[in-house]
């Protein structure tokens, strides 16, 4: 059995796992029932409603239930009183593991073919993935990692400093991991960010081309520093859906060096609570442009405890709420249909 066939036979477990426990009897039914008046069978697609109401349901869309006052708080507490079963199901879906770079997820990747990204977010995210990442690397290439490559992906998304007429909270995040070298003005972009908490944990700009308009992103930096990869921070140009943006992006630049994305097996790092959904964005993306990877795509990502050293200051990742969770059970759900 291949390794594709692996990963395949992974897949339809997880999602079996997933229907189970979008179930009424399942733990995520369990919890959207401890909101609903009637306490009725509900589907698992009703099931997801409930935890997380679509945001565009359509005209001819009515629910079959009715929510008891206080939903969303009465769904919060019942994760937390179900938070062994929610943190169980966790585990058998990969969005969380018990290190951040366990290494059976290490064993999956082919340092011969892989490709890695980080994946746009928001606040210390920028820092965070970016360590998991290079430790990934040091891991597979030790003393040869300065002659790898590693991607890091931003929008145009602004980070104002205020919201609402109040001091924005990711702002004031972005002041500590920028520091001195945030843009001037009101706001920055998730890109400005990265390009900022790189260069305050220092990274120097590489002289080169303005490739933008060939490459099909917006913006495009290539930066160095001893003992880590090179860092190319981009942009991608906005067509809509931003992960699949980010990749169609990665696309162009691989054949602008004359190379093919389904010469390589992408390994992305983000949050460890977006593995699995990330790992299945990939292959969407592929199959919608009919490409074929050499192997399975990868989702890395940071759990609690892990640290970072940051112009001078620790950053840990937190533990994760179990309503985390449960909110991305149903959005892995909807991706899956």
């Amino acid at each position: 059995m291949t390794n594709m066939d692996n990963e395949a036979n992974k897949l339809s477990e997880r999602l079996a796992v997933l229907e189970m426990a979008l179930r009424p009897q399942g733990v995520v039914g369990e919890i959207a029932l401890s909101a609903v008046a009637d306490r009725q069978d509900l589907t698992p697609d009703e099931i997801a409603d409930v935890i997380m109401p679509p945001k565009q349901p359509g005209a001819a869309y009515e629910a079959r239930w009715e929510l008891e006052a206080n939903a969303p708080e009465r769904i919060k507490q019942t994760a937390g009183e179900r938070a062994e079963a929610v943190f169980a199901l966790a585990e058998q879906l990969g969005m969380r593991k018990a290190e951040t770079l366990p290494e059976g997820d290490l064993a999956r990747i082919n340092p011969n073919i892989a490709i890695f990204m980080i994946e746009g977010g928001a606040n210390r995210t920028s820092v965070v993935r970016r360590e998991v990442a290079v430790q990934a690397m040091q891991k597979l290439y030790g003393a040869i990692i300065e002659g790898q490559s590693l991607y890091q992906f931003g929008s145009n998304r602004l980070i104002p400093r205020e919201r609402n007429g109040q001091p924005n909270a990711e702002y004031k995040v972005a002041r500590e991991i920028g520091g001195d070298h945030l843009p001037t003005g009101d706001s920055l972009t998730e890109f400005d960010l990265n390009m900022a908490s790189a260069l305050q944990a220092g990274y120097e700009p590489i002289e080169g081309l303005d490739t933008t308009e060939t490459l099909g992103v917006d913006r495009i930096v290539w930066l160095s520093k001893d003992g880590v990869p090179q860092l190319t921070l981009i942009q991608p140009a906005q067509q809509g859906n931003g992960f699949k943006n980010s990749f169609s992006a990665m696309q162009n630049i691989l054949e602008y060096d004359g190379a093919s994305i389904e010469n390589f097996q992408p390994v992305l790092v983000t949050n460890g609570q977006y593995r699995p959904k990330d790992e299945l964005q990939i292959s969407t993306w592929a199959h919608e442009q009919h490409i074929t990877f050499c192997d399975v795509p990868i989702a890395l990502g940071d759990e609690a405890g892990f640290r970072v050293e940051h112009d001078g200051n620790t950053i840990t990742t937190g533990g994760r709420d179990p309503m985390v969770y449960v909110n991305e059970a149903v959005i892995l759900h909807r991706l899956s249909r």
